[in-house]
């Protein structure tokens, strides 16, 4: 016997889930045949991995957000101040060049900020709210950000630099400029920083991947609406 959605069936002793697990067949007392009552709703529900996996992909976006706005402040500072450039050019027409061409890299560098702060604010709100097409968007991301510098690593390995030819003009050294170098200790500082920050994306990278695989988007596990 079955209850009146037949979605349960009654041995004599106790109910039990006509539905199978992943909602295609269906029990009608004898038997398993296909699910004629449609496929059921579909939950996921969190594990105890999910929110330390939430907090970890939130926290790395949010330090490579800073990591952006660092170096950006970092180009910034470097940027040459007055630029020298050859030609009859007088010291208003330098200053102006130079200007407009700090104008024009300095509006570059904030929208490529405004881009990066719109992905991070959906990603975090993705993370927050489990969806599970931002978690492979995120995934792909975190790929990718690994994969830049060891493809670079291999094609300097790879691929041979070849000497110029004989006869071939050295390349001119370029003009003297001034700028604002950051203190050594700073530089390596930020070096170091972009390495681990790399390495934990390497090993967040990996840990979405197992929980994809063994349990689910964002380490949620997919079960049938009772």
């Amino acid at each position: 016997m079955h209850s009146d959605d037949r979605r349960y069936w009654w041995d004599g002793r106790e109910w039990h889930l006509a539905v199978s697990p992943d909602g295609r067949l269906w029990f009608d007392g004898a038997r398993w045949i296909a699910n004629p009552l449609g496929p059921p709703p579909v939950q996921y529900l969190p594990t105890w991995w999910t929110r330390p996996l939430q907090a970890a992909v939130i926290a790395l976006t949010l330090i490579g957000l800073a990591t952006f706005v660092v170096m950006a402040g970092l180009m910034v500072s470097r940027l040459p101040d007055p630029v020298v450039v050859a030609g009859n050019l007088s010291p208003e027409q330098t200053v102006q060049l130079t200007r407009r061409i700090r104008a024009s890299m300095i509006s570059g560098i904030v929208t490529n900020g405004l881009v990066l702060l719109a992905l991070v604010v959906l990603i975090v709100i993705g993370a927050l709210m489990r969806w599970r097409w931002m978690f492979w968007v995120t995934l792909a991301g975190f790929g990718l950000i690994v994969a830049g510098p060891l493809v670079g690593l291999a094609a300097s390995v790879l691929i041979p630099v070849r000497p110029p030819p004989v006869g071939t003009l050295p390349p001119l050294p370029p003009p003297p400029v001034r700028t604002m170098s950051p203190p050594p200790t700073f530089s390596l500082a930020l070096s170091l920083a972009v390495m681990l920050e790399i390495v934990a994306d390497l090993l967040l990278f990996v840990w979405m991947l197992v929980m994809a695989v063994r349990i689910g988007p964002w380490a949620c596990r997919r079960t049938i609406a009772a």
